[in-house]
Order: C-alpha cells, then sequence, then structure tokens
C-alpha cells in the first residue's frame, strides 16, 4: 500500500514538477564547488555498516528514505524533513539488505541513482548534489552498490569526487 501511494506520489512530481524548482532553487543558493563521497563494494561487504557510521559520527549529507520517495527534489524534501524529525541519530547498525528502517533513515537511493544516470543525465545529478551540500552544509555521502557498475558515469561528474571501496573475504560475502 505504500509502495503505491509512493509510486502514485512520484508520477504527480514528474507530470508537476514544481518541487523540482525548490531542489533548482536551493542549488543556485551555494557557491562553492559540490562534493560527494561514494561508498562503493559488493552486497554484505559492510557498505551499510559503513553508511551509518559516516551520517552519525558526522555532519555527512545522505538521502533518507523519505527523499528516496521524492526522487526529482531529494534536497527539498530533506529539507522539509528535518524541520519534523532532525537528522538520523537513532542508529541500530542493523540493516535488511542495506535497507534501514525509519523516515530520517539512510537510503541507497536507487531511484534516485536511475533518475541521475538515467533519463535525466549528468547535469541533474550536479544539480541534486550542489543542493543536498547546501542542505546540509557539507558533502554528501553516496552508497548503492550498483554505483560499482556506474563508476564511468561517475567520474564525469563535474564535482569533487571521492570514493571508499569496501571488500571482504568471499566466504564472510556467502554466509
Amino acid at each position: 500500500m505504500i509502495k503505491e501511494i509512493a509510486k502514485w506520489i512520484r508520477s504527480l512530481l514528474c507530470k508537476f514538477p514544481l518541487l523540482s524548482f525548490f531542489d533548482k532553487r536551493i542549488a543556485g543558493s551555494l557557491n562553492s564547488s559540490s562534493q560527494a563521497l561514494f561508498i562503493l563494494g559488493t552486497p554484505r561487504s559492510g557498505t551499510s555498516l559503513l553508511y551509518q557510521l559516516l551520517i552519525v559520527n558526522s555532519n555527512l549529507g545522505y538521502f533518507s528514505n523519505f527523499a528516496s520517495v521524492f526522487v526529482y527534489c531529494p534536497a527539498f524534501s530533506t529539507k522539509l524533513l528535518n524541520v519534523f524529525t532532525g537528522r538520523y541519530n537513532d542508529p541500530t547498525y542493523r540493516s535488511n539488505y542495506g535497507v534501514v528502517s525509519g523516515l530520517n533513515a539512510p537510503s541507497e537511493g536507487g531511484l534516485i541513482m536511475k533518475v541521475w544516470f538515467g533519463n535525466k543525465g549528468q547535469k541533474y545529478a550536479e544539480r541534486s548534489i550542489k543542493a543536498l551540500n547546501s542542505t546540509f552544509g557539507s558533502p554528501i555521502v553516496v552508497k548503492n552498490v550498483w554505483n560499482s557498475f556506474r563508476l564511468n558515469e561517475i567520474s564525469k561528474l563535474r564535482i569533487d569526487k571521492y570514493f571508499v571501496f569496501l571488500e571482504r573475504d568471499i566466504y564472510s560475502t556467502a554466509f
């Protein structure tokens, strides 16, 4: 039911890009360069744990589960959610295949990544990162296991980008 509602909201936002306008405005308010830290690794290699540790113990920005519903305005939806809940600060350091529960909990942003590296393209990704940098007042951390296959697209982004690649022995990953 919730997924159906989220899908309906996303389809409305595609037809009426009003909220995307707010992300453009937020991005325009930042003068410095955009920065992102990309966490890469195979499933079960510790990427979700590192993601949560970085978010809780630093001032880095991130995609929340709430922002992941509003794929065309992640910065605006983050600002809106922070008014009501604030930053993610109640870590359990648990996830179910990379999914951490809670509206303001960190998300892999799978649909956002599809928009960035799919139909919207490079400039849209750069503007979103800039808007998120402005929203958090810091670089953002992006964790999505599929980004290991998007290195070519990520390398073309005109932002300051940093990478952390996690490896785990194959036996521990499999079991």
